[in-house]
C-alpha cells in the first residue's frame, strides 16, 4: 500500500514538473515571439519615420533652393492713345537662388470680352523644349508682346498696323469697358532638381489708371 501511494505521488510529480516545464516554454515563446514582433514594429516605425523626415528635408530643400520665375510687371510701352500701338513690356524674373533651365515664355496679347476666367485650363502638363534659355537667379529680363524679344519678322508691322493700333473704337471700347486688353504669359522651365514648373500668368489693363494689374482669376500653375 505504500509502494503504490510512493508510485503515485512521483508520477503526479512527474506530470507536474513535465506541464511546468510546458507552461514555461510555451510563455517563453510566446514572449520571444511578442518581443520579436514588437522590435520589428518598433524598427518599422522608426524607419519610416526618418523616411518621412528625409523626405520632408529634402522637399523643404528643393522648395527652399530650387528657381522660382514669374512676371513682376506688365507695363506700356507707349501711351494707351489714339494712333499709338497697344504695345506692353512684360518683366520676368528668377526669384529662387538656383538657375531656371530650358525656360521659355509663350506670350498672348488681345482684346476681347473675354476675362482670365476664360483662359483656365489651359495647362494639362508640364512641358519644357530642351536648349531653352537659362534664367540665373536674381535676373530680371523683358519681352516685348508685339516684338517679342526676337528679330522683327518682316509682316510685323502690317501685323500690328492691323492688330494693335489704337482706333478711335478700340479706344472707346476698352474705356468703356466693353472690351478687355488681356496680356497673358506661359512659363515653363525645369529647376536643378529636374522638376517641371508651368504658369499661366494674365495680366488686365486698367484704362484708369494706365496700369496692368495681375488677375488672380485664371492664374494657372502645374509643378511636377
Amino acid at each position: 500500500m505504500d509502494i503504490v501511494d510512493i508510485s503515485e505521488q512521483g508520477h503526479r510529480a512527474a506530470e507536474h514538473r513535465y506541464w511546468t516545464r510546458m507552461y514555461v516554454s510555451q510563455w517563453a515563446m510566446i514572449f520571444v515571439t511578442a518581443f520579436a514582433f514588437g522590435a520589428a514594429a518598433t524598427y518599422a516605425y522608426w524607419a519610416w519615420r526618418l523616411d518621412v523626415i528625409a523626405a520632408r528635408q529634402r522637399d523643404l530643400t528643393e522648395a527652399t533652393e530650387r528657381a522660382y520665375v514669374n512676371i513682376q510687371n506688365v507695363s506700356l510701352v507707349k501711351p494707351f492713345v489714339l494712333g499709338n500701338l497697344a504695345d506692353a513690356l512684360i518683366e520676368y524674373k528668377n526669384t529662387g537662388i538656383t538657375p531656371a533651365k530650358d525656360l521659355y515664355l509663350t506670350i498672348t496679347s488681345g482684346f476681347s470680352a473675354a476675362t482670365p476666367a476664360n483662359y483656365t485650363n489651359l495647362l494639362t502638363k508640364c512641358e519644357t523644349i530642351k536648349r531653352g534659355a537659362v534664367l540665373p537667379p536674381g535676373v530680371v529680363r523683358h519681352i516685348d508682346t508685339i516684338r517679342l524679344g526676337a528679330a522683327v519678322p518682316p509682316n510685323i508691322e502690317a501685323q500690328a498696323e492691323s492688330v494693335y493700333r489704337i482706333t478711335p473704337k478700340l479706344l472707346d471700347d476698352i474705356n468703356s469697358g466693353g472690351q478687355t486688353w488681356t496680356v497673358g504669359a506661359w512659363i515653363r522651365y525645369h529647376d536643378q532638381f529636374g522638376h517641371c514648373h508651368a504658369t499661366f500668368e494674365p495680366f488686365l489693363f486698367n484704362p484708369r489708371t494706365g496700369e496692368f494689374d495681375a488677375a488672380q482669376l485664371g492664374f494657372e500653375q502645374i509643378d511636377e
